[in-house]
């Protein structure tokens, strides 16, 4: 039987245990009514920079440091090799910038710019039938009447004669600026000091045809790899830096034969030296390659780019009612 001291033992543990229970509710009734009167506290927002998308030109462009030099006698110098056919005028005659001075032979580089033609359109016939190739076998594919491995055989081709076609329009394009550079014109306004060349003579890269004598102007010159030489043509622009100041120039000889540092050089002919400089004076430049109006133009600082994804996204602001918020593009 239960003893008396055991049933009071009992009930004294069982009333402790009721008034910490108790005591427990009304701690937790307390809490929650502070948490209830306390005032709410904004989030503090986070500290953003932002930058401004504007819209306008954007290029592509090769670094280059130009040289500076002022203009007294001028050596005009065939670009290719090939027989002479017909000469300008001579000794103490004035000519301006683009008259005639020489014509050379180009029928072997029009003959290969015409088996170029031929291969490129032989090579756009084998993309389009690629393509209907790669579309059937897509069909097939869905259908499962082939395999995967021989649907990336015929993506694979397609991708290959598209290629190809690229390479041959870019060939052609080069031979095509090879093949102007046969005739020779006057580079700048002068008097013709020697005339060096006659009809029937062979001439090589570098040869000298003509001497002109120049009173004024400038000229500036660029070093550029045969890569660079081939994307540009004459009239090019030509962007050159002095501090704060810009200036744009017109490219107006391109020289495609490279040095013992595989370096071909353009120049272009200025009225006065830019920006005061001296004759002999380094300044840096780049030469356009490309260029596109009404384009987005987004600070580099901006764009994030994504190491793992390889892809690029840009955080934009939008507003929205009294707030704004983040959206990624």
């Amino acid at each position: 039987m239960i003893s008396l001291k055991e049933k009071m033992s009992k009930h004294r543990l069982v009333w402790i245990g009721g008034f910490i229970f108790l005591l427990l509710i009304i701690l937790v009734a307390v809490r929650v009514r502070e948490i209830r009167h306390t005032p709410h506290q904004d989030l503090t927002p986070w500290a953003l920079r932002t930058a401004t998308v504007t819209e306008g030109t954007v290029s592509r462009g090769f670094p280059v440091l130009a040289t500076v030099s002022t203009k007294g006698e001028i050596t005009v110098t065939a670009q290719i090799p090939g027989t002479i056919f017909k000469m300008g005028p001579r000794e103490g005659v004035a000519v301006k910038a683009g008259d005639f001075l020489a014509s050379l032979d180009t029928r072997e580089i029009e003959e290969n710019i015409a088996a170029l033609k031929a291969k490129l359109d032989a090579a756009k016939a084998e993309v389009a039938r690629q393509q209907d190739e790669l579309a059937r076998e897509e069909k097939l594919f869905k259908e499962g009447g082939s395999s995967e491995t021989a649907l990336e055989a015929r993506r694979t081709a397609a991708v290959a004669a598209e290629k190809n076609v690229s390479a041959l329009e870019r060939q052609i394009a080069a031979l095509t600026v090879r093949k102007n550079y046969g005739t020779v014109v006057a580079p700048a306004d002068g008097v013709i000091a020697a005339r060096l060349r006659e009809p029937g003579d062979v001439c090589m890269p570098g040869h000298p045809i003509y001497r002109l004598t120049v009173s004024k102007g400038a000229r500036v010159r660029v070093s550029l790899p045969q890569s660079v030489i081939e994307q540009i043509n004459p009239g090019a622009a030509l962007e050159l830096y002095n501090g704060n100041d810009t200036m744009v120039v017109k490219l107006n000889r391109i020289y495609p034969s490279v040095d013992a540092l595989a370096l071909g050089s353009a120049e272009a002919d200025l009225k006065a030296t830019p920006f005061g400089l001296p004759s002999g004076a380094r300044v840096a430049g780049r030469v356009v390659l490309d260029e596109r109006n009404n384009a987005l133009r987004v600070p580099p600082d901006a764009v994030l780019h994504g190491e793992a994804t390889g892809e690029s996204h840009v955080f934009k602001v939008v507003p929205k009612e009294d707030s704004t918020y983040l959206k990624i593009v």
